[in-house]
């Protein structure tokens, strides 16, 4: 889990991250000539007197491990927010609609019964279905009451596991070059050099594939919104 996390929110993590080293420059953030800079602070000259005493690359990483994450579970929530109203005001809708429901549903019976000459069989056979779907329901709850145990827990872990595969997914982002030259230096250790190439070759092609395979689904996902979003307003 933490894997496939860290593996979805990879390029936003490396776009802050290059952003913030400096190594991309935004055309609208200008760099500002010495005149024209601030003195510096206290506070200033205490973080940069921090910086130095650690990596370079401790904070462009830490910034950006926190953008990426605050972005992500922004769009959750954002997610959420939507979608939790509209279900509450749909199913508010269909109760406070309930009785024209099953009126319009008594008319078509009706209707149904009396144009196939069932008017005497329709319905008693659809009340002994009812009847039957009742029976099933009900011995399907008597079924499930001694799981309840068992399925809870199974939620708790799934939870659990969600929660411990988002803190991994930190990890595995901000230590993925080490953990890419430790994974380099086991293979090269226990493998020849031709299986070496082939394993890299496979793994950069797998990691192109599925990189583009989900920024393209985003992408188609983020055009089909918008565009129903547009046709719904009309």
């Amino acid at each position: 889990v933490g894997l496939i996390i860290a593996f979805i929110l990879n390029p936003a993590y490396e776009f802050f991250r290059s952003l913030y080293s400096g190594e991309k420059k935004l055309k609208f953030f200008k760099k500002k000539n010495a005149a024209q800079r601030k003195p510096k602070t206290v506070v200033a000259k205490k973080f940069r007197k921090a910086q130095k005493r650690l990596p370079k690359s401790f904070f462009p990483t830490v910034f950006a491990l926190v953008t990426t994450y605050f972005i992500f579970f922004l769009i959750i929530v954002l997610l959420f927010s939507l979608l939790i109203p509209q279900l509450a005001e749909s199913f508010s809708l269909f109760s406070s609609n309930i009785e024209t429901y099953l009126s319009n549903l008594k008319t078509f019976l009706d209707s149904l019964a009396k144009s196939l000459n069932m008017e005497d069989t329709l319905y008693p056979a659809i009340e002994s279905g009812i009847k039957g779907l009742l029976g099933n329901l009900s011995n399907l709850v008597v079924g499930i009451v001694p799981r309840i145990f068992d399925i809870t827990m199974s939620i708790a872990l799934w939870t659990a596991n969600i929660i411990i595969g988002f803190v991994l997914s930190v990890y595995v982002l901000a230590g993925k070059k080490t953990l890419s030259e430790r994974i380099r230096n086991f293979t090269e250790a226990v493998f020849d050099e031709k299986t070496n190439d082939r394993i890299y070759s496979v793994s950069s092609l797998t990691y192109k594939t599925f990189s583009g395979f989900i920024t393209g689904r985003l992408l188609d996902a983020s055009c089909v919104g918008v565009l129903c979003f547009i046709g719904m307003l009309i």
